[in-house]
This record gives structure tokens, sequence and C-alpha cells, in this order.
């Protein structure tokens, strides 16, 4: 409701009966929720509830607080609005986690001290709060464990204060995935994050050394995260970036200090080579970054990240996965350590792993590969739902092959008839390839089949042939 905290939690009907249905029946909230319906309750709608069971709230008014006498804006004597009336905060218990939701409340960073016996200047009015007992997840003072509102045993030289941080914590920034290693045309999701009471702020993402860049967003009511997305990347995206976020509490803004930074790469020259097999789909699987050819570690190296090791060469699947340096011990660096790809990834940087260069291997450890040596068949589909035909029509054959083969150049033959054929080459991004015969005649039918050939890695390999697809064109229907 955009209310102080509860002074109360009526039930009975206080307010009044209810008048239509219960949407909620033994709720149990933990405090950090924003609505109720992120509470624990039984299932929306389901109650035992009559209309004299209403629930009911008795709110305080706006929260706010302000800091007296102090060297900055955040420091001084803590002093809470009340019913309209400033009044200050005793130091009876007063402590550091006491101090930091106050900091909080102000907009401030963490508490450096939480001096008492009035160290700022007297109290010159009442005291609201006694006895604080914060517990740290709390926005504002009201929500600590205290004395009841107005009840305390202080005098005026008793008078809590702190000395915060000027600027709001950094934030975290991170990726959305577990890698720094990207490929043009990639989207880039970097999310800030900060902690929970500074809900509302409005976030900056940079680049370092780019004046160029950049791009701001406010997080929505009740978020204190923000997902920045770069779509479409190209070579200059590669670099650090970092966010940083300003906050609007007690009436000031407020920049926090800068997240660590995250480092992107965007590259197309991504290599890969299998070094020392017996023949060129098999052997010890070494990348190529930053002109160096580096080993991948064995730690969790299995089939499906053998797999995509054999699709970036242009092999087909990977029929093992050995590790302990099965075909010879790395002889360099290990570019990347506890590989986990999920399978669609077209290299082996997009997998989830380690920091790029960062391992705990030794040469003995060294990950390879054995890939069946022509990449898999494709399907052969025709158009429409049947395999008749009469002359004149135009029949459409579609040759598909999985989407890391994209580039590929496909190949449609009809078995029995060397004469026939037709070559076409899929433009950037397609990994199928629609074929057109028009004016059929007689001569047509017949099974039609198509393969394709990648060149990966420098190696031109050709596929399987499909299934064939038999095709009957006739007058006589």
């Amino acid at each position: 409701m955009g209310c102080g905290p509860a002074r109360s939690a009526p039930g009975s009907a206080q307010f009044g009966e209810a008048t239509g249905t219960f949407w909620l029946d033994d709720v149990e909230c933990k405090g950090h929720e924003v609505n109720l319906f992120q509470c624990p309750s039984n299932p929306v709608g389901k109650h035992n509830c009559n209309a004299g069971e209403a629930a009911a709230v008795t709110c305080s008014d706006l929260i706010q607080i302000r800091l007296v006498n102090g060297t900055d804006a955040c420091s001084g004597s803590v002093e809470l609005n009340y019913k309209d009336i400033w009044g200050a905060v005793c130091d009876d218990a007063w402590d550091l986690q006491d101090a930091n939701v106050a900091c909080k409340q102000m907009g401030c960073g963490p508490a450096r001290s939480a001096p008492g016996n009035a160290q700022f200047g007297e109290a010159t009015g009442t005291f609201w709060l006694d006895d604080v007992e914060c517990k740290g997840h709390e926005v504002n003072l009201f929500q600590c464990p205290s004395n009841p509102v107005g009840k305390h045993n202080c005098n005026a030289g008793e008078a809590a204060a702190v000395t915060c941080s000027d600027r709001p914590p950094k934030p975290i920034l991170s990726l959305d995935v577990k890698r720094e290693v990207f490929t043009p045309k990639e989207t880039l999701q970097l999310k800030c994050t900060t902690q929970s009471y500074y809900v509302g702020s409005t976030f900056y993402l940079k680049k370092t050394g780019d004046s160029s860049f950049g791009d701001t967003q406010t997080a929505p009511e009740g978020a204190y995260s923000m997902i920045f997305f770069i779509h479409d990347m190209d070579l200059s995206h590669s670099g650090n970036y970092t966010c940083h976020y300003q906050t609007n509490k007690s009436g000031l803004a407020r920049n926090s200090s800068s997240s660590d930074s995250v480092n992107v790469v965007v590259t197309d020259l991504i290599q890969i080579r299998l070094v020392n097999g017996t023949d060129a789909c098999s052997g010890r699987v070494e990348l190529n970054y930053k002109d160096i050819w580096g080993a991948v570690c064995d730690d969790a190296w299995d089939l499906q990240d053998a797999n995509v090791a054999c699709k970036q060469m242009g092999c087909g699947p990977a029929r093992s996965a050995p590790g302990s340096a099965q075909f010879g011990e790395a002889t360099g660096t290990f570019w990347l350590d506890d590989v986990e790809c999920k399978g669609h990834e077209v290299n082996l940087f997009q997998c989830l792993s380690n920091s790029v260069g960062k391992h705990n291997c030794n040469a003995g450890e060294a990950a390879a590969v054995t890939c069946s040596d022509r990449p898999p068949k494709p399907i052969l589909s025709l158009d429409v739902k049947r395999e008749v035909f009469t002359p004149k029509e135009t029949l459409q054959l579609k040759c598909t092959t999985q989407s890391y083969y994209v580039g590929s150049t496909f190949y449609l033959k009809k078995t029995g008839d060397s004469s026939f054929g037709d070559t076409q080459t899929a433009p950037e991004g397609a990994y199928s390839m629609i074929f057109f015969i028009h004016d059929m005649d007689l001569s047509h039918s017949g099974n039609y089949t198509c393969h394709y050939q990648t060149n990966k890695s420098g190696l031109a390999r050709n596929s399987s042939s499909s299934d064939s697809v038999n095709v009957v064109v006739t007058e006589r229907l």
C-alpha cells in the first residue's frame, strides 16, 4: 500500500465483514515479500472462512528518516518522522547492525560506526525508538524489534547516531552464461544486481574506455536488478564492462561504486584442430585463442562435449571422448577446463566452463575425441504430403541438416540417373536448401537422395546420403 510498518493486524472483521469471496487463507509471510501472493498460503481461492473472518491492517504513515548535525549527508544523529513529529532513537543496544539499517534507509553505503551518547548533539524532542535490535534484512528502523513506538527510558544525551559510507555498495555484474568468448551475431545478457533494499534504482552499463557506449535502465517497482541486452554483437563489443546504480532515497540522488568488471571477447577466429589422431576426425583437442594453440582439460569431459568438438571440426557424431592424454600430452597451455556443453553449441567456447585459461590441469589431462568421419545424413522431404505428380507440375525437395552445419553445399541426386544432378550452396546462417524441378515430365519419376559437403576447419567432408524419396510422375490418373 506504500504505507509504513504495520501497527496492528486485526482479524474478526474489525473493519467490516467480507462481502465476496476469500482469495487467500492461512497466509504466512516471512517479511521480504513485495505482495501477499508471494507469501506461503493455501492455493488461491481455497479457504474455510466465513464473512466474519476478514483480515485487516493498521499501518504507520510513510516513513522518513534524517541525519542531523553530521559532517555530510551520510552521518549524524538519527531522527525519524512519526505522526508528522521528528524524534530521536535511543542508543540503548544500538550497534552496527542497527546503524546499517539506518544507512540503507538513507540510501547511503554500509555503516562505518554506530556512535551513541549524542556524539552529534543531544536529542531536542521525544524519542520514538528504544532498545532497537535489527537483524539486518529490514528496510527501515520501524521494522526492527524494539520497544513500542514512543516507549523509552532515555535522556537527551543518549541519542543514537551513524556514520555511513557516502556511496551505496557496489553491485555485481554477471553474464547469463558461464563463459566470456562469443561469436558475432550472438546476443549478450549482462545482469547488474544490488542489494534488495535499493529497489527501484536506476542502473547504468558502461564499457571501459568507450565513451560512445552506454545503456541506462530504471528498475521497476520491487526490483533490484536489471538485465542489459546487446543484440547482434560484432567485434567492437569486445572489452570490459561495468555497471553502477543511482538511488534516490530520502530525496537525495547517490551513485554507487562501480561493479567489478566483466570481460567479453567477441571473435570470428575460433579455430579447432585434432592432434596425433589416426585420421582427420580423431585426436587431442586443441583450440586457437589469441593466436595461441592450447589444449582442453579432461575434467568433466564427456560425449556431449566431444560432440560439440566433432561438429566444430565438421565431422560426424562423437564415438568416444577419451581423456588422460590418450593422443599425447598437452604441449602448451590449457584454454578450457570443466567444460559442460548442452549440445546445441557450435563451438567449445560457447559451452559452460571455467574462465578462458583458468585451469588446474597437467599435461597428462588432455581431452581428445574420436568422431565419425562423415557428417550425419540430412533429411530429404517433399513440400507436399504425396508422391504422385502429373506432368508440368513443379516439384520442391528440401534437404535439411543440423543447425551447426550452416553454409554447406547441398547436392540432389536421382538414383540410377547420372545425367541428373543439382548443386546449391546454402547462404550464411542456413542449414537447408530447397531444390525445384519445374515442368516435370515422365522422366522425373524415380528415387531422389541428397547429401551435403562441409568445409569446416579447412577440410571438405561429404555427409552420408539421406534416405530416398520416391516420386512418381504419371499422366494416367
